[in-house]
């Protein structure tokens, strides 16, 4: 199964929205603007200013409560 991109699917490169998340469910794989990369898993919480794209790693869905997406 292929990977979308975040900014793929919204025809950008990268977000330029910040978020705040709690992640509940799946892994993400997070690429920074200044090159820097990292999963974020089930448990963590996680601050992204603008300037940052993010993928699905593997076949489990992700998913986070709502209201703490995008802020």
């Amino acid at each position: 199964m292929a990977a979308t991109r975040a900014g793929q699917a919204r025809r950008k490169e990268l977000c330029e929205a910040p978020h705040f998340q709690y992640h509940a469910q799946g892994t993400l794989h997070v690429v920074m603007g200044d090159g820097a990369e990292f999963d974020a898993r089930p448990g963590d919480v996680t601050a992204l200013p603008q300037g940052q794209d993010a993928w699905v790693v593997g076949d489990e869905p992700v998913s986070w409560p709502t209201g703490t997406g995008q802020q």
